[in-house]
């Protein structure tokens, strides 16, 4: 990489005001703050809109308020999605689902103080032009229209909204619809977001009736937005056939980009050339630089990055000053560390002069792991992502992904107490990607404790150290070129038959007879380019007294790793088993 993603914070803002402040789809900007679109809190859906003075710092509780703007106008003002639109007085809600699919539009007269209800207006533009104008993700600006981006109306839709921000807000007259669903043979509907581009309107696509689509359309501004001639559709599909399943959006003036919302491929089209030519557009296949790429919903372009926001935990960024096919011009960075706040499940970006921000969404497909923690980040300069430095690794800055609360840490030393198998529990550090190659790594460990209730035999096993180019347990999206070492322990009837020390790749396995309460001291060793990875186990911290060296082969020669893990825990158990162990005094003389 010839650039890194550099200094990530976290604020951690779900009791602003003493408010339930969860899950944001969005994040905008009137100059002066930034708001965040409320959409669902894991329990319901909700209009507590959260603001934040762009100016001021960052984590100070003052430079942040929240005001419930639910009910405004006696309506369900509720369930908004994507990045707030600004006008340059009033910012507006896009009304996805406030319950149902919904059509209430919220609107904020920036001028007026922030928690009064005076200062709000909402419109329910449900039914306009005998059409349903409902469930949309994201609008878009031209400078006196705003757009609604049709999704899901009550069935896929494409249905689009707009509304002329120089005539009064409640009035019937100020908004039209038109229904563009035709198009494509009837399979232009279920978009995701929108950009503006001169003359052009884009779409971007995501789903349909048939699941993730590629029709790309497009609205000629200078033509009357009901004639049909002033829309048009590419299938991306022409370009590659994963091409398809956006996110919301951006441009740079020249290019338009499509995040990867379901797919791997990052689609980018030159505006300088026809619409309809499939040599007009470019992708970036994400596996190109990551072995398992993660989506992202949306993107913004500014200086002369474009970020992509972290549906779960890798930030994405492009530096257009490079090929878009260059691997060097990309740069990705797990954001589940930053200030140890499990900031990472974002919908949304926006980039003051400084940062670029990331609405709180959500963990999991769980609705406990909403959340309200908000990330920031900074491109160059400033960079805190750095490749491994021989030397004792800090345990007290690796990262906890960590569910059940079952680690602990100091700098030396990483434990895990009563861990469950199924139960995800993870402390790693993101180096970024070919940051381990040749390895020599030293560390001690010491099981402590295993148990297991259930009947018949059973067997339970837990990682220690490990490299990785993924962000999960042992088992979980797990690749055949991950060498790990795990404790592994064996029961029968609930007794504990025996327990190992075991390297393996989860193709084969060579295991060590351990005893309990015994500390292991270990060295971890690969030569550059080989595909063998070896595991020396002794009885003394000098490592003088060998007791056994376990052999692995079948690595990739041209694997290279992104993450350490200290602790990464097992998802197959038998259930009712708990395993306690710590590993300390990792030591990378080699990477």
């Amino acid at each position: 990489m010839t650039f890194w993603i550099g200094k990530l914070n976290a604020w951690d803002a779900e009791n602003t005001d003493g408010l339930n402040c969860k899950g944001y789809s969005g994040v905008g900007s009137d100059g002066e703050y930034l708001y965040y679109s409320p959409f669902y809190d894991g329990s319901v859906h909700h209009g507590r809109v959260l603001r934040q003075k762009i100016f001021a710092p960052f984590k100070l509780a003052s430079s942040w308020e929240a005001y419930d703007a639910g009910s405004i106008d006696g309506l369900t003002s509720k369930g908004f999605w994507g990045n707030p639109i600004f006008d340059g007085q009033f910012l507006y809600f896009v009304p996805y689902n406030n319950g149902s699919p919904s059509g209430i539009v919220l609107r904020y007269d920036t001028t007026k103080p922030f928690k009064v209800s005076s200062s709000w207006e909402a419109y329910d533009a449900g039914s306009v032009d005998g059409l349903t104008t409902m469930g949309f993700l994201g609008a878009v600006f031209d400078g006196q229209f705003i757009y609604f981006v049709p999704y899901y109306n009550g069935a896929y839709s494409g249905i689009f909204l707009r509304y002329d921000t120089t005539k009064p807000f409640k009035a019937a007259s100020s908004w039209e619809a038109y229904d563009a669903g035709s198009l494509a043979s009837g399979a232009a509907k279920g978009f995701c977001g929108a950009v503006v581009d001169e003359d052009f309107i884009y779409f971007s696509p995501y789903k349909n009736a048939s699941g993730d689509h590629g029709n790309i359309l497009r609205l000629d501004r200078r033509l009357p937005f009901k004639s049909s001639s002033a829309w048009a559709v590419f299938a991306a599909t022409g370009v590659h056939a994963n091409c398809k399943g956006f996110g919301s959006p951006a441009t740079d003036g020249i290019f338009v980009y499509f995040p990867n919302y379901s797919k791997k491929l990052i689609l980018r089209y030159d505006t300088t050339k026809p619409f309809a030519a499939a040599s007009s557009y470019e992708y970036f296949d994400l596996a190109t630089i990551d072995p398992f790429p993660e989506i992202h919903d949306c993107c913004f372009t500014y200086d002369h990055y474009v970020v992509f926001s972290p549906y779960r935990f890798s930030m994405l960024a492009y530096d257009r000053d490079l090929p878009f096919s260059d691997p060097g011009a990309w740069a990705f960075l797990d954001c589940g560390h930053a200030d140890n706040l499990d900031a990472w499940g974002n919908l949304g970006v926006h980039a003051d002069p400084n940062y670029f921000y990331f609405a709180p969404f959500r963990r999991y497909d769980e609705a406990s792991q909403y959340h309200g923690t908000v990330l920031r980040a900074r491109i160059n300069p400033c960079p805190s992502q750095s490749q491994p430095t021989p030397g004792s690794e800090d345990l007290s800055k690796y990262a906890e992904d960590d569910l059940a609360g079952v680690i602990s840490k100091s700098s030396s030393r990483a434990t895990a107490s009563s861990l469950e198998t199924g139960l995800l529990a993870l402390c790693y550090f993101d180096y970024g990607k070919d940051s381990f190659n040749a390895l020599e790594i030293d560390f001690d460990c010491r099981l402590t404790a295993a148990s297991c209730g259930a009947p018949d035999y059973n067997e339970v096993e837990h990682g220690i150290l490990s490299l990785s180019n993924n962000h999960s347990s042992i088992e979980g999206y797990w690749s055949t070129d991950d060498p790990f070492v795990t404790f592994f322990a064996e029961f029968e009837e609930g007794d504990r038959l025996n327990q190992y020390l075991r390297l393996h790749n989860h193709s084969t396995g060579s295991y060590y007879a351990i005893s309990l309460g015994t500390t292991y001291y270990c060295t971890l060793l690969r030569s550059a380019g080989s595909g063998a990875v070896q595991l020396k186990i002794y009885s003394n911290a000098e490592r003088s007294n060998l007791l056994a060296v376990l052999t692995e082969t079948g690595f990739a020669t041209t694997r290279t790793w992104r993450y350490i893990y200290a602790i990464r825990s097992g998802d197959l158990g038998p259930g009712d088993d708990h395993m306690s162990f710590y590993i300390e005094n990792m030591n990378v003389i080699q990477h």
